[in-house]
């Protein structure tokens, strides 16, 4: 199957060994959360929250929980 990287890797764990990733990511681009412009306070806030995430070791945990940790950042922005 050829799915978004997430769902695939998810996919495959579930199968406990059944199925197996193949080839590598192409087209990689993170996901982000949509925030309406005017709210810069709240979005500054989310991306302090991601950062304190990565910086306590949590964002590495749940990444590798979901299997997923290829598509980690290690530097939240706002609207770069």
């Amino acid at each position: 199957m050829l799915a978004d990287s997430p769902v695939v890797a998810y996919a495959v764990k579930q199968t406990n060994g059944q199925l197996e990733l193949l080839g590598d990511i192409y087209e990689a681009a993170p996901y982000g959360y949509v925030i309406k412009k005017d709210q810069t306070e709240f979005a500054q806030a989310v991306a302090d929250a991601v950062k304190a995430l990565i910086t306590d070791g949590t964002y590495k945990t749940i990444l590798e929980k979901w299997g997923v940790q290829g598509g980690a950042i290690d530097n939240p922005a706002v609207n770069p």
